[in-house]
């Protein structure tokens, strides 16, 4: 008796050959796809239908960095001053079809003392910038390249040349060998280096500063380092160490100072501790340079280092006590020394203290200085807005500023009437219009109000406005677009005559 037909199942060996078969297809699909095949057997009129075989097609990860370049054959030779910094730019890109973390690694083929290399972010950053994040690993996309820059530091000098390269791998590829060549040269230079830690803190704290100055030389670095304190803190007394070295540090009012004899080959290391007072600002820097002498063959060399910047940032904490003043300016009718009816706010007064800070009067007449350092401060009105006299106490003085503090500006109302009449009138000069309206106050004095309207962006904007008695007052605006308004104040009448305007294309 004949046996029934039985499905085909398809071998290793059959499912290798149909996937030779269909490769062209699966090169069109997407970096990951599952391609679903079945084959027939033909045997005369007899016809089999296989098992259905499902082939992956996985994307491929193949990093490239240019410019290439071996330890035979460097692809570009570059000076490099040791001690010093230099970065190296690369450009990385994902030549495969698919993304994916790709693994970054930076080394030095020629090892030399005191030379370090690391892989830094070189994406939207100039070269030599400060503030370089350094980087391990990226991940792109197909087609998609990132800048890195390869930094190179040497804390001592070298002579010759160095090899520096950068790799880059991944699951799939990897190109590992993109070499620069360094000619470096020693130099007798002093790169010191400053850091804090923590990096915020709040009143009260002391965060530990740390100083490194290298010696350069192949003779004993007799170095002063100088160290100012930002405003806000103070020195804790006792805190240096000194490390590396021999030396004695004292303090000269807000300065810190540190000599110490160096050894050669030895890093000199200084760390102390600052508090932080509760009248800090929010953002503190410590600033040191170095100098120092060397003698080599007879000779002594005065050696510079560069300013090296330890920035920390203060927030605010259970002891934080800065303050804010607010107020109001005012014509004050009865001469009560309180706003209320019949009192007059005037608006666009400028405030002014006594370290150059401003603030401009609102509809109301009231103005705002925020995040003061607690104690007295002298506060003022611009005359040439609020030409008037103030009440006893009202007008300018120092202000004990402590908290929430209050003070306001009462000033005296003229008793003269205004003899002039409410005025408007409007200037044009090309696309900037200067709308300008003349207001008698009650009780005397006048109140001008200047709207410039630009219908496109104009700079250098000058607005000329004439005064009685032949005096001219100047507003200036760096650009102007839109509408923008001006307000001042006299103790009599305003001149009749238009302002004058000018200005340029941007």
């Amino acid at each position: 008796m004949p046996r029934a037909p039985f499905p085909l199942q398809l071998t290793c060996l059959a499912a290798a050959l149909l996937s030779s078969l269909i490769a062209p297809f699966a090169s069109a699909q997407s970096s990951n796809a599952n391609i679903q095949n079945t084959a027939t057997l033909h045997a005369g009129t007899l016809s089999i239908p296989s098992n259905t075989v499902t082939l992956l097609r996985r994307g491929v990860c193949m990093p490239d960095v240019t410019p290439d370049g071996s330890a035979e054959t460097p692809s570009r030779h570059l000076n490099f001053q040791a001690p010093g910094t230099l970065t190296i730019p690369y450009t990385l890109t994902q030549r495969g079809t698919a993304g994916g973390s790709i693994d970054l690694t930076a080394s030095l083929l020629t090892p030399a003392d005191g030379v370090t290399v690391s892989v830094l972010d070189g994406a939207g950053n100039p070269l030599g910038s400060a503030a370089l994040n350094r980087l391990s690993s990226v991940t792109l996309a197909s087609g998609e390249s990132r800048q890195l820059l390869l930094g190179v530091s040497a804390s001592r000098p070298v002579n010759g040349t160095l090899l520096v390269n950068l790799a880059a791998s991944c699951e799939g590829g990897s190109d590992t060998q993109n070499v620069t060549a360094l000619d470096a040269q020693a130099s007798l230079n002093l790169l010191l280096s400053h850091t804090v830690a923590p990096i915020q803190v709040t009143a009260g704290d002391a965060p530990t500063f740390t100083v490194s100055l290298p010696n350069p030389a192949t003779g004993i670095l007799n170095a002063e380092i100088r160290i100012q304190l930002p405003p806000g803190t103070v020195y804790q007394e006792g805190s240096v160490v000194i490390a590396g070295g021999t030396g004695t540090a004292r303090v000269e009012g807000g300065v810190l100072i540190v000599t110490a004899a160096v050894p050669a080959g030895q890093t000199l290391t200084v760390s102390y501790r600052a508090v932080i007072l509760a009248s800090a600002q929010a953002t503190l820097s410590s600033v040191a340079r170095a100098s120092g002498t060397v003698t080599l063959g007879g000779q002594t060399n005065t050696l510079t280092s560069n300013e090296a910047t330890a920035t920390l940032t203060v927030t605010a904490g259970v002891f934080d006590r800065r303050a804010t003043l607010i107020g109001q300016v005012y014509l004050d009718s009865n001469g009560d020394g309180r706003y209320g009816p019949g009192d007059t706010a005037l608006p666009g007064v400028r405030v002014l203290l006594s370290n150059g800070w401003q603030a401009l009067t609102d509809d109301m007449g009231r103005y705002t200085f925020r995040n003061l350092n607690p104690g007295a401060w002298l506060v003022s009105l611009d005359r040439g807005q609020a030409p008037f006299q103030a009440e006893p106490g009202m007008g300018t003085r120092n202000v004990d500023v402590f908290s929430l503090t209050r003070a306001d500006f009462a000033l005296i109302r003229p008793q003269a009437t205004l003899s002039l009449p409410t005025r408007s009138s409007s200037v044009q000069a090309g696309p900037v219009q200067v709308g300008r309206k003349v207001q008698a106050l009650p009780g005397g004095g006048t109140q001008v109000t200047l709207t410039l309207t630009a219908a496109t962006p104009v700079a250098d904007v000058l607005l000329i406005e004439s005064l009685p008695g032949d005096e001219t007052r100047e507003f200036r605006f760096s650009s102007l677009v839109g509408a923008r308004s001006v307000t001042y104040l006299l103790d009599g009448p305003a001149a009749t005559t238009d302002p004058q305007v000018s200005w340029r294309m941007p």
